[in-house]
């Protein structure tokens, strides 16, 4: 079996790829030029509802948001109050085993 490669994700919140295209064209970018020549670069298409801790949930764990249960900034616990929520900053309230 062979070892598992090293991988580093940079991930960029709110950015439009088309940007970062057009600025590393232009040669403004050149570390990011770099990047993207030594590496790969994509667009990621988010998982609704689009928000920071849904879409970065569903990268790390693979997983589509009704499977790992964040759904936004607050979660809600089945069996608790509706107007009671946990921070999704948790990592243990993710019903998904991460990758």
């Amino acid at each position: 079996m062979n070892k598992a490669k090293k991988l580093i994700l940079i991930g960029l919140d709110c950015i439009l790829s088309f940007f970062i295209e057009k600025y590393v064209k232009e040669e403004l970018m050149p570390a990011t030029a770099e990047l993207i020549e030594e590496g790969v670069f994509g667009e990621a298409l988010p998982s609704p509802p689009c928000d920071t801790p849904t879409n970065w949930t569903t990268i790390v764990t693979g997983a589509w948001t009704g499977t790992h249960g964040m759904t936004s900034f607050y979660a809600h616990i089945p069996g608790k109050p509706l107007n009671e929520g946990v921070s999704t900053l948790d990592s243990r309230v993710c019903k998904a085993e991460f990758s």
